[in-house]
């Protein structure tokens, strides 16, 4: 059977054929194909197609330099010149980022995304993030993983300026907006301004030193220049009384903050009153890959309806009905199942769809062996997701993940301390389930022992079971589309893997084709599988 073609295979061909190339007529002929399919897909020129290939497979594991393209192409400084408006075209829409230059004799490097990377990995369409419309909470966070974004990735002072700018751009109705367009500052002077804001409604942190500006610019001589403005009192933040120095730290050195008129003149009215203790706990849904998972047909059936009741219209709809008629309007729901058949992934993936945040539970960090501690802590996760309800636009869903533990059956004899700690755990859990006004969901891979009183409280419950034969050949399709039908076919019915092993069979192809450069065998294949049911079938260690 012929070999399917994905946009990975045409990034591989096209890496493949255009080395030594200098992108000739020649190479483009004769590449037409996969060169036109990326191209369609991306929405970009054959061109800008290629250099996208180039700088995607350096991607996997570094970035990639202009002296990497000249190289790889075999082009001449005047050819590289030719090339900068495609490489520009690239960067405007976003499908590869910018690490600048980080030092006097370094140059400009270039990586595409991890989202595009996972969608093309995925053989998803590659959407666009929606920024405009949003109100002003869901603007600050997502401004807040715009400077993350700057600070994780390095990502060059050019990309992240043009992203801080199309977000304003896109967002022309809020009042925060309009203020700082009225302002009209440079690059430099916004960013620096924006910094404050962020700082004191999301890290509730009011002084800033230099080292908290440092990350922003493409090297320290640049934030130096800048921050000394703030020190010598020329700064336009200075200058407009929207920031003061805010004293001297030993080892920090000078400090600056906001305002009360900055506060006043910029920030809505009980913004710093309303705002979340600390915005890090969200994972956004803007920033979920899509992915596609595959289900029986029973399980797909559960979910899809699960996901059109989160819809927001519906949600609402849902809660105001329930609450007129006397019922709790909080939405609890239970994922259940073997290991590795997508429970997470799946709640990931309906976050993505519905718009919805994340609140994420960590139930180890909640235990503490001191006496009462345990129980404020739960107490507190309660409390900071009340606060996301009332901060966000559409109620976040609090993901309470590997819940095996927590919904366990309570011990009726709790005599050891560790037992009436558990207790009181669950006891607090469970109150506040019964007043839950918002979405809370739990995955666990074990039901049996599950307590009683958290069944009733769960209104949906789904079951995850291991994919059937059919979706099992789905599976290995989406995960080794160049292989032949007939070989995917063999292993579906042969193993009765989850997704999750079938997904660390295909790494370890990977692997096996990065380091041989052949694509392996179905016996090679098999070998895999059997390894994974040996890990599988593996006796426990312990009592």
């Amino acid at each position: 059977m012929k070999e399917k073609s994905t946009a990975l295979l045409d990034i591989e061909k096209i890496v493949k054929a255009s080395e030594d190339s200098q992108m000739k007529g020649q190479f483009m002929a004769k590449n037409a194909q996969p060169l036109e399919r990326l191209a369609n897909k991306l929405g970009i020129s054959k061109e800008q197609a290629t250099l996208f290939a180039i700088i995607a497979y350096s991607s996997y594991c570094s970035t990639c330099s202009l002296s990497d393209i000249k190289r790889h192409l075999d082009c001449k400084d005047l050819d590289m010149l030719r090339l900068a408006p495609d490489l520009k075209a690239l960067l405007q829409a976003r499908l590869i980022r910018s690490n600048g230059k980080r030092g006097l004799y370094s140059e400009e490097s270039y990586y595409v995304p991890e989202y595009i990377l996972n969608c093309l990995l995925n053989d998803t369409e590659i959407e666009k993030q929606e920024i405009g419309n949003l109100n002003f909470e869901t603007f600050i966070l997502q401004l807040d993983s715009i400077f993350k974004e700057k600070d994780e990735k390095e990502t060059s002072f050019e990309c992240f300026v043009y992203d801080v700018r199309e977000l304003i751009t896109a967002n022309p109705q809020l009042d925060f907006v309009t203020k700082l367009d009225r302002l009209n500052y440079d690059d430099k002077e916004l960013v620096f301004l924006l910094k404050f804001c962020l700082s004191t409604l999301v890290d509730r942190e009011e002084k800033l030193e230099f080292r908290d500006f440092e990350y922003l610019f493409d090297n320290e001589r640049q934030a130096k220049a800048e921050f000394n403005q703030l020190r010598n009192g020329q700064h336009r933040l200075i200058k407009d009384k929207l920031v003061e120095p805010a004293g001297h730290e030993l080892f920090g050195g000078d400090t600056f903050r906001l305002t009360e008129h900055g506060k006043e003149t910029l920030l809505p009215k009980n913004c710093l009153k309303q705002a979340p203790v600390d915005l890090d706990e969200l994972t956004l849904a803007a920033s979920i890959t899509e992915k596609r998972l595959y289900y029986n047909a029973n399980d797909q059936a559960q979910i899809e309806r699960l996901k059109s009741l989160l819809q927001p219209t519906s949600f609402s709809d849902i809660r105001l009905r329930m609450k007129q008629q006397g019922m709790r309007s909080g939405f609890a729901c239970l994922l259940y199942g073997a290991p590795g058949t997508g429970k997470t992934e799946t709640v990931l993936q309906i976050a993505r769809a519905t718009g919805r945040n994340i609140m994420q539970v960590n139930l180890s960090e909640m235990r503490s062996k001191w006496v009462g501690e345990s129980e404020k802590r739960v107490k507190d996760v309660f409390d900071r997701y009340r606060n996301f309800v009332e901060f966000c636009d559409k109620e976040p869903i609090l993901l309470f993940n590997e819940a095996d533990g927590i919904i366990a059956k309570r011990s009726t004899n709790a005599i050891h301390a560790v037992d009436q700690m558990e207790n009181a755990l669950q006891n607090i859990i469970l109150q506040e389930m019964e007043t839950l006004d918002g979405i809370m969901m739990a995955t666990t891979n074990l039901t049996q022992n599950m307590d009683s009183a958290f069944e009733r409280r769960f209104l949906y419950k789904i079951n995850f079971h291991k994919p059937d034969c059919a979706t099992r050949l789905q599976i290995w399709q989406s995960m080794m589309p160049d292989l032949p039908e007939n070989d995917l076919a063999i292993l579906a019915e042969r193993y009765d893997f989850s997704g999750g092993q079938m997904e660390n069979i295909t790494r370890k192809a990977t692997v096996e084709h990065i380091l041989t450069g052949q694509t392996p065998s179905l016996e090679t294949l098999v070998g895999f599988c059997e390894e994974e049911n040996i890990a599988e079938n593996r006796p426990r260690i312990g009592f």
